[in-house]
């Protein structure tokens, strides 16, 4: 068996700053010809994603057998009983697991099938790009993995991401998103001027893939990097709302106190707080 892994924990590195889930490990493996990955089986404490690249293999799921080819899917939650093994010459698969408060809910929330399915090619560069990244304690990387891992979720919903006009303007959407959410002008009518596509077009299509509305999305996805940067960084909290897209003080210190009930300044001293306690008990 060969078996490339990058993970946090082998980093000894957990994300400081609460997240709602995170990238726990990710890599790839080659099961030859009846080779098993465990002989009594696995319970993982974390969502796992085994993607399929090329070859036959078996999952076995509570006793039942799942034959495994070229871009099948399966999924295994916290706490469920599976087995891996090689059947042709050569398996190869890669892997993804997800840990954090809200990464089950997270998962669930794409709707998949819940035994092996079909999907598109696997993204690799994604996963190449998060293996690239897991070991860094920078908050805004561990956001930014995060977001990856929800795009390789997203091509794991097989026959909803076909690569047609529609998923590729997905795609599309979301990777501005995240590489210009810091930009204050950014919002719903910008992204119809960028990709030359009517509003009703884009929230639809945005929708039918994420399960949540475009302009949440886009809220949450600065609220998430405010809270790391709240959270683990000494940024004046003006230079924080700025780098999440806020040119008012005032609009970002609301879109705190929505979220926790407490301003910025309040939540870093709370969070401060927090860890000193954590090194006087530990």
């Amino acid at each position: 068996m060969k078996i490339e892994q990058y993970s946090r924990e082998e980093a000894g590195i957990l994300p400081k700053t609460p997240m709602p889930f995170y990238v726990f490990s990710v890599g790839n493996k080659v099961l030859t010809e009846n080779e098993v990955e465990i002989a009594n089986g696995l319970k993982n404490s974390f969502v796992e994603i085994v993607w399929s690249l090329s070859g036959i293999g078996e999952v076995t799921y509570y006793g039942q057998r799942f034959q495994m080819q070229k871009n099948d899917i399966f999924f295994f939650l916290p706490g469920e009983e599976h087995n891996l093994r090689g059947i042709s010459k050569e398996w190869h698969s890669r892997w993804l697991c997800l840990d954090g408060p809200f990464a089950e809910a997270n998962f669930l929330a794409f709707r998949f099938p819940r035994f092996q399915h079909a999907a598109s090619n696997c993204p690799v560069e994604l996963f190449d790009e998060i293996a690239r990244w897991i070991s860094s304690d920078d908050p805004l990387q561990i956001g930014r993995i995060s977001a990856l891992a929800l795009m390789i979720l997203a091509h794991a919903r097989g026959e909803d991401l076909q690569l047609n006009t529609s998923n590729a303007l997905y795609c599309h959407c979301l990777e501005y998103i995240k590489k210009n959410y810091s930009n204050p002008d950014l919002c719903i009518g910008m992204l119809c001027d960028v990709f030359q596509t009517p509003r009703s077009t884009l929230t639809k299509i945005f929708y039918d893939n994420m399960h949540r509305s475009l302009g949440n999305f886009i809220r949450d996805c600065r609220y998430g990097h405010a809270l790391a940067l709240l959270r683990g960084s000494d940024l004046p909290v003006k230079e924080v709302a700025r780098r999440c897209g806020y040119r008012e003080l005032t609009s970002f210190s609301r879109l705190i106190r929505r979220a926790t009930g407490m301003g910025p300044v309040e939540l870093r001293k709370q969070n401060r707080t927090n860890q000193n306690l954590s090194r006087e008990t530990s």
